[in-house]
C-alpha cells in the first residue's frame, strides 16, 4: 500500500468511475486500474462494486475510503506546511463554491490569492451548498461554502450577503413590479433549483411555515437552466442576485423578493477544530481582509 494507490483509490470513488479517474490524474486507464487492484490484494477485501454505469463503494471500502481521505488529507498538509516554509511556494488547496452565484462572487477573491500565492494551486469543487458541507466534514475539502446560519460542526467567516430576485416568466402579471413576496408567488412554478440546493430548501421550509402551498415548477440545477426555462415561460426562477448581474433575456424581468430569511448569506466553512494547512489559513486570512475592506470603506 502507498499513497499513490490512496490517491488513484479516492479519485475513481470521486469520479465515479476508472476512465474519468484516469483523465483527473493524467494517468492511463490500465494503471489506475491496476492501482486500485493492488489495493484491494493489500487489504484482503473488495473495496468496489464494478458496474456498468461506474462503481460504487462496498462496505469495507467505505470504511477503507474515510481513512483513505483522512491519511491524504493530513499528507497535504504536510507538503502544505513545509511549502509554508519557503514562503507558500507550493501547495494545493481544495476548495469548494456553490454551483449557483459561485464564481460571480469569488472570482475577483480567486484572482487575489493568486497573485498573492501564484504557486499553490486552488483545486475548484463547484457543487450546491449541502453537498459542499458534506465534502468538508468527510476530509475531502478543505474549504467550502455554504448559507448561513452554518451548523456548529463548521467554522466560518461571513463573506456574501445579496438579496434573492424573482425572475419572471414574459407577460407575467407582477411584470413592473420591484419587489414582490412569497406569498404573490405561491400561485406560480418556483423554479428552486436542484433538489440538493439549500436555497430551495429554505424556500421551501418557510412556505410551510406560513401554509403556503407552493408549486414546484422543474427542477435545473444551475442559474443558467433556470434563467433558460424562466424566459421559456416554465415558472418565476429565484435566483441570488449576482447570478443575474451578466444580463438576461429581454423578455425576462426581475424583482426584489421582500423576504429578510432569504436574503443569500454565505459564508467559507472549514471543519470544526480541522488543522488547516497554510494555503487554506491565508485563504480564509484573505477573505477576512476583503470583508473587512468592504466594511470600512
Amino acid at each position: 500500500m502507498n499513497i499513490r494507490m490512496l490517491q488513484m483509490f479516492i479519485e475513481v470513488v470521486r469520479q465515479g468511475s476508472f476512465s474519468a479517474a484516469a483523465r483527473k490524474l493524467h494517468a492511463s486507464q490500465p494503471a489506475v486500474s491496476k492501482a486500485v487492484q493492488a489495493l484491494e490484494d493489500g487489504c484482503g477485501m473488495r473495496l468496489l462494486d464494478r458496474q456498468y454505469l461506474g462503481v460504487q463503494l462496498t462496505d469495507h471500502g467505505s470504511f477503507i475510503h474515510a481513512r483513505a481521505l483522512r491519511i491524504m488529507a493530513e499528507v497535504e498538509t504536510l507538503e502544505s506546511e513545509i511549502a509554508a516554509v519557503h514562503g507558500l511556494e507550493k501547495g494545493t488547496l481544495h476548495l469548494g463554491i456553490p454551483s449557483v452565484g459561485g464564481l460571480h462572487v469569488f472570482a475577483a477573491h480567486l484572482a487575489a490569492f493568486r497573485e498573492l500565492y501564484p504557486g499553490i494551486h486552488v483545486d475548484i469543487c463547484e457543487d450546491s451548498c449541502a453537498a459542499l458541507e458534506r465534502q468538508v466534514l468527510s476530509g475531502e475539502l478543505e474549504i467550502g461554502f455554504t448559507l448561513l446560519p452554518a451548523s456548529g460542526e463548521f467554522e466560518c467567516v461571513e463573506v456574501v450577503d445579496e438579496p434573492v430576485l424573482a425572475l419572471m416568466p414574459p407577460r407575467f402579471p407582477l411584470e413592473g413590479r420591484t419587489a414582490v413576496k412569497l406569498e404573490e408567488l405561491a400561485a406560480e412554478p418556483l423554479l428552486l433549483g436542484g433538489a440538493d440546493a439549500l436555497l430551495g430548501r429554505r424556500i421551501e421550509c418557510l412556505a410551510r411555515q406560513r401554509r403556503l402551498e407552493c408549486r414546484e415548477g422543474t427542477r435545473g440545477g444551475r442559474a443558467g437552466s433556470i434563467i433558460m426555462m424562466v424566459a421559456a415561460g416554465l415558472g418565476v426562477g429565484l435566483l441570488p442576485r449576482p447570478e443575474v448581474q451578466g444580463g438576461l433575456p429581454a423578455t425576462v424581468q426581475t424583482a426584489l423578493l421582500d423576504e429578510e430569511e432569504l436574503r443569500w448569506r454565505g459564508a467559507f466553512i472549514w471543519r470544526s477544530g480541522a488543522s488547516l494547512s497554510p494555503a487554506a489559513r491565508a485563504w480564509i486570512s484573505l477573505a477576512r481582509n476583503s470583508v473587512a475592506d468592504r466594511e470600512n470603506g
